[in-house]
């Protein structure tokens, strides 16, 4: 992980997230790049360049306290630097990734009920289907723990290039993680899992757990999470497949997620 995007709103759910950033980034000493975006709406234009430049001088102290606060933390050459710009969160988080080659998005989700809709409709919902940088989602008021333990939730489609899981092994072989890799086979369905994915995570400690039904796939993959005690929950966003229908049809958005664990989303092909 050479640099790390954490956007922030300097709430205490993105400071957790910074949080999560430091333990990743002191173990590869990767450069943390905080954002953050502001909005500023008048029809006079001299009111909005003299609120923005108020706004703006307010979030640039905020972000000089965030990194002195933060930057006491970093170990192994580790850097960590900040940058306030103006415009949509989103669309900010979107851009700056691919300006500066980041290799992973930390974010803290909004909103604690679980619910799919508020999730997906939150600024890290947002990022997660626009940028094309893997994200990692750390659910609210989670406390840290290793990522020594992970869930790789795939479908029976075919997965895209090796490239896609570069993240998932270098933070797995950071914390020398077991994979355990889960699969609900539906019933009737005979294809399994695309084999490549024993290729793409070589050289790590690989587990498979299959099983079968036509039962919520959402409660399924929680379930297994809880019950292998991971720390991390691993899926990839693709064109198709099941991550993909998570942003479909408002059925979908009313079903409970509510991920036990924080969640990495690779971005397929």
């Amino acid at each position: 992980m050479q640099k790390i995007l954490v956007p922030t709103d300097f709430s205490a759910n993105a400071e957790n997230a910074i949080k999560f950033a430091i333990e990743i980034a002191n173990r590869s000493g990767s450069e943390i790049l905080l954002l953050h975006s502001f909005l500023i709406s008048s029809r006079r234009a001299d009111v909005m360049k003299n609120m923005g430049k108020t706004v703006r001088k307010e979030a640039e102290e905020k972000m000089w306290k965030a990194i002195l606060q933060f930057r006491k933390m970093l170990k192994n050459d580790a850097s960590i630097r900040g940058e306030v710009m103006v415009g949509h969160a989103v669309d900010n988080a979107a851009y700056c990734a691919k300006k500066e080659a980041c290799s992973l998005i930390v974010m803290g989700t909004q909103g604690a009920t679980g619910a799919l809709e508020v999730f997906i409709g939150s600024t890290t919902g947002g990022v997660m289907k626009n940028a094309a940088v893997p994200v990692l989602a750390i659910p609210s008021k989670y406390e840290y723990r290793p990522l020594n333990n992970i869930v790789l939730a795939i479908d029976n489609q075919p997965l895209p290039s090796r490239e896609v899981f570069t993240p998932l092994q270098q933070l797995a072989a950071s914390y020398e993680a077991n994979i355990n890799i889960f699969h609900l086979r539906v019933d009737g369905v005979e294809k399994g899992i695309d084999e490549k994915v024993y290729t793409y995570l070589e050289g790590l400690q690989v587990n498979f757990h299959e099983e079968s039904g036509d039962s919520d796939v959402h409660e399924r993959i929680n379930a297994f999470v809880k019950e292998a005690n991971a720390s991390l929950l691993c899926m990839v966003r693709r064109k198709r497949g099941f991550f993909e229908s998570l942003f479909k049809g408002s059925a979908t958005l009313k079903q409970v997620y509510n991920s036990p664990a924080p969640l990495l989303v690779l971005t397929g092909d």
